[in-house]
């Protein structure tokens, strides 16, 4: 067990392997755990990518309410959201 793991009977790898399939029951649950438990830069290094942070975003804010340590980073999610959209946005208009 990893360190996002420590409190449930699952490893990292599979994990990583429900992060993959957005259509997996379990997604949002891993996702949750990701961004409430995950040191910031390995959430897009090791489990999810920007792409898919950026589609999953708006419907995992509700998940990460109900998670007591993931509710306080709302917020940071949010930011870096829109930091990223707009990162996008700017590479668009370069090219």
């Amino acid at each position: 067990m990893g360190y996002l793991t420590w409190d449930v009977n699952i490893q990292d790898a599979e994990l990583k392997a429900i992060l993959k399939d957005r259509n997996n029951k379990h997604f949002f649950w891993a996702a949750s755990r990701v961004l409430s438990r995950a040191r910031f830069w390995d959430v897009f290094k090791r489990y999810i990518s920007c792409e898919m942070f950026l589609r999953i975003w708006p419907e995992m804010k509700e998940p990460l309410r109900m998670d007591p340590i993931g509710a306080g980073r709302i917020d940071f999610w949010d930011w870096v959201y829109t930091k990223l959209k707009e990162n996008r946005a700017e590479k668009r208009v370069a090219h």
